[in-house]
């Protein structure tokens, strides 16, 4: 099977981290939230949450070019 980016989009509060980490598991691939990498940016930096911007899809985008290049899958959460 080819890399393969699967995004769960959804609006806060809908699972879409849950079922994104069963997904994972089930097949096997790595999964990253927009909102654990904001969280990671504001904890290092000591900055605002509304200081980030598209920070948060940046480094989703960083993450799915990585992995596709290694012909790995991966599972992108975040809110659409």
């Amino acid at each position: 099977m080819p890399a393969t980016i699967i995004i769960m989009g959804g609006l806060p509060g809908t699972g879409k981290t849950a079922l994104g980490r069963a997904l994972s598991d089930k097949l096997n691939i790595s999964a990253f939230s927009k909102d654990e990498l904001e969280a990671a940016v504001v904890r290092a930096m000591s900055i605002s949450p509304s200081a980030l911007g598209s920070t948060g899809y940046q480094l989703l985008k960083t993450i799915a070019v990585s992995e596709i290049d290694g012909d790995r899958s991966v599972i992108l959460d975040c809110v659409a």
